[in-house]
């Protein structure tokens, strides 16, 4: 899991790099580019912390506000957090509404 969480985190920072660096260059533009990377870092971020609660036995995460986060543009963040934290992979149900989310963004964004 160590590798996985290193890989997530090295990913996470440099799409906050990106981040900025686009803001520096085109910064007319920078709402476009920075809410699908704000959005997927912090879904990120928040399946690490309910992993972790999970684990202490407290106060979790609901999984209606992981669904709206997944709708709005965090769709990768909760995939790499998924696989990344191996948090909710056993829910069969829960992984195919977070796949289904994903092909719907495909065809919204291919068709």
């Amino acid at each position: 899991m160590q590798i996985k969480l290193l890989i997530g985190f090295i990913i996470c920072t440099i799409l906050i790099v990106l981040n900025i660096g686009y803001f520096k260059i085109f910064p007319e533009d920078f709402h476009l580019f920075s809410w699908p990377i704000t959005v997927n870092i912090f879904t990120f971020f928040l399946y690490w912390f309910d992993k972790r609660q999970s684990t202490k036995n407290s106060i979790r995460i609901p999984n209606v506000i992981m669904y709206i986060l997944a709708i709005f543009g965090g769709i990768f963040g909760t995939l790499m957090g998924m696989y990344c934290f191996r948090h909710k992979t056993k829910k069969i149900v829960y992984i195919l509404n977070m796949w289904v989310i994903l092909i719907l963004y495909g065809i919204a964004y291919y068709g």
